[in-house]
This record gives C-alpha cells, sequence and structure tokens, in this order.
C-alpha cells in the first residue's frame, strides 16, 4: 500500500479513506513530529496496520485525491 503524503491535501478534515477501511489499516498522525506534546502543524494518513489489508480497494475507491494504492 502507497499513499502519497503530497497529494492528500487535507486528510484531517478529509479522513474517508480512514472511515472507509473495514480492517482499519489506514490512521491519522502527525507529520514530522517526535513527541505528542509539541505543536503539530501537518497531518498525514499512514497505513500503519499493513499486514491487515486484505486489497478490498475500498480506501482506493473513495479517495477524492487518488493518492492510494495497493500494491501486491
Amino acid at each position: 500500500m502507497k499513499i502519497k503524503i503530497a497529494k492528500c491535501t487535507n486528510p484531517e478534515k478529509c479522513l474517508k479513506c480512514v472511515q472507509a477501511c473495514p480492517a482499519y489499516v489506514l490512521v491519522l498522525k502527525p507529520i514530522g513530529t517526535k513527541k505528542m506534546s509539541d505543536y503539530v502543524e501537518k497531518w498525514g494518513i499512514r497505513a500503519i496496520f499493513k499486514d491487515r489489508c486484505d486489497g478490498c480497494m475500498e480506501c482506493v475507491e473513495i479517495c477524492p485525491e487518488k493518492c492510494i494504492s495497493i500494491d501486491f
């Protein structure tokens, strides 16, 4: 699974892929910060549970920016 972060323009408001994924593979995470206490300026969608992905393509189909791809 690949997510083109540069194409994902407003992940913290969209979240369509996170909500559509039946396997809970995708999450919204802060980008560029090491500690949660830091102020977060940028957010991104990450696939942190890739082993759960069954290739249903729900996230790919619902993404308005077309920034997710799944390769097996």
